[in-house]
C-alpha cells in the first residue's frame, strides 16, 4: 500500500487498468488482459502447492531505439568506438595475386561446407558487408581460410591455418620421433672414413653382393669349415649388422648343399620298442590316461580320467575336473578302484606331471 500510496495509483477493476503518476505528473498505465477462462475445480492440496509470482515489465515509448553512446564502457572509449568506419585501405600499386597456366580451371570444391540455410545468411551478410565498402572481391582464383577482425578503424582479413590439419601433422610428427627414440637412433654413430656404425660394427647397406660376400666368406673360407647358422651369425655379428641378419644366415645355411650332406644327428637315437609281458591276473596291471578339454557338466567337471585293466580291457571312466590335486586324484581311485579290484602291481601312463610326481611311487 506505501508503495501505490506514493505513486498516486488509481485502481480501475472494471477496466482493469491501474495507473500510476510520478512527481511531474508523467502517467503509467498498466492494462490487464480481458480472458475468459473455463470453470475448473482444483483440490486443496493442488492449491497449496502453487507459487504466487508476479512479472512485471515496463516499456519507455518516449525513448527511440538504443545508441552506441549509452553503453557505459563505450562512453569512457570514444576513439575505440567510432560512428563510423572509414572503410579499405587505399589500393596499393602492386596487388598480389596467383597466376596460372592458360586454361586452368580452379579446383572444383565447395568453399564452405554448411547447411544451405547458413550458407544463404552468410551470403546476405558478405553482401551487406560489401555494400557498406568493409569488404571486397578477391582477385585470387583460389580461396583461403579467412577471419575477418574488428579493429579502430576498418575490418582487416587475418589468415589463420587449418587447425585440423596442423594439429594431425603434430600427432604423425611425435609418432615418427617416438619410433626413432625406440629404434636405438642415439646408437648409430660414425666411425673413420664416415663409416656408419652400430654399437662398434659397420652397418652393411642393402646390397645383396656384399652381404652374400660377406656370409661366404664366415661360411666357406679357410678357417670357417661351414660352420652352423648360429656359430655363423655370431661370428658376422662381431664385426658386422645390417636389419634381418640372423635371418638371412639361417636362409643362407639352409641352402649350403654340403651341409646338408654332412648334417649330423644330434640326439639320441631311438631304441626297439618293446611290448609289455601279458598279464596273469585281472587288475593286476593298469594302465591310465586323462581326456582333457571337454564341456564343463553342472557340477563343474570337465575331463575323464580313464582305467584300463590290460589283461580284460575293462575300464572305468572317473570325471573328474582338470585342476584336481595329486592327493584328490589318489583318494578317487582308492574309493572307485582299490575297492573293487584291489592294489595293483603296476600302473603305466604317460609323461603327465600328475603320475611321474612324488606321491604316485609312495602310493
Amino acid at each position: 500500500m506505501d508503495w501505490l500510496t506514493a505513486h498516486r495509483a488509481n485502481v480501475d477493476c472494471f477496466r482493469k487498468e491501474v495507473v500510476l503518476r510520478n512527481s511531474e505528473g508523467a502517467e503509467i498505465v498498466f492494462v490487464g488482459k480481458r480472458q475468459v477462462l473455463p470453470s475448473c475445480v482444483i483440490s486443496a492440496i493442488k492449491a497449496s502447492k502453487l507459487v504466487q509470482t508476479y512479472l512485471a515489465y515496463v516499456i519507455d515509448t518516449s525513448k527511440g531505439e538504443p545508441k552506441l553512446e549509452d553503453v557505459p564502457i563505450v562512453s569512457e572509449f570514444p576513439d575505440v568506438f567510432p560512428d563510423d568506419l572509414p572503410g579499405l585501405p587505399p589500393d596499393r600499386e602492386l596487388e598480389f595475386p596467383i597466376d596460372l597456366l592458360p586454361g586452368t580451371a580452379p579446383i572444383s570444391i565447395p568453399p564452405y561446407r554448411m547447411a544451405p540455410a547458413e550458407l544463404k545468411e552468410l551470403k546476405v551478410q558478405l553482401q551487406e558487408l560489401v555494400d557498406k565498402g568493409f569488404i571486397r572481391p578477391s582477385i585470387s582464383p583460389w580461396g583461403a581460410p579467412i577471419l575477418f577482425v574488428k579493429k579502430k578503424d576498418a575490418l582487416q582479413s587475418c589468415y589463420f591455418p587449418a587447425l585440423i590439419e596442423m594439429k594431425s601433422l603434430g600427432v604423425q610428427l611425435r609418432n615418427e620421433i617416438q619410433k626413432l627414440t625406440d629404434g636405438g637412433v642415439s646408437e648409430f654413430r660414425f666411425g673413420e672414413d664416415n663409416v656408419l656404425m652400430f654399437r662398434d660394427r659397420v652397418c652393411v647397406p642393402e646390397e645383396n653382393q656384399l652381404r652374400q660376400a660377406i656370409m661366404e666368406k664366415a661360411h666357406s673360407s679357410t678357417y670357417a669349415l661351414h660352420p652352423g647358422s648360429t656359430k655363423m651369425y655370431r661370428t658376422i655379428r662381431e664385426n658386422y649388422w645390417w636389419p634381418g641378419m640372423k635371418r638371412d644366415v639361417a636362409e643362407f645355411v639352409a641352402k649350403c648343399l654340403v651341409c646338408q650332406q654332412v648334417k649330423a644327428e644330434h640326439q639320441r637315437p631311438a631304441g626297439t620298442l618293446q611290448s609289455l609281458p601279458v598279464p596273469e591276473w585281472k587288475w593286476e596291471h593298469v594302465t591310465m590316461d586323462f581326456v582333457l578339454g571337454l564341456p564343463r557338466t553342472q557340477r563343474g567337471k570337465d575331463a575323464i580320467w580313464v582305467i584300463v585293466d590290460r589283461l580284460t580291457k575293462s575300464a572305468h571312466f572317473l570325471a573328474v575336473h582338470s585342476t584336481y590335486s595329486i592327493e584328490k586324484l589318489a583318494q578317487l581311485y582308492i574309493d572307485e578302484i582299490v575297492r573293487l579290484h584291489g592294489v595293483p602291481v603296476s600302473i603305466v601312463s604317460d609323461r603327465d606331471p600328475r603320475f611321474t610326481s612324488r606321491f604316485w611311487p609312495k602310493f
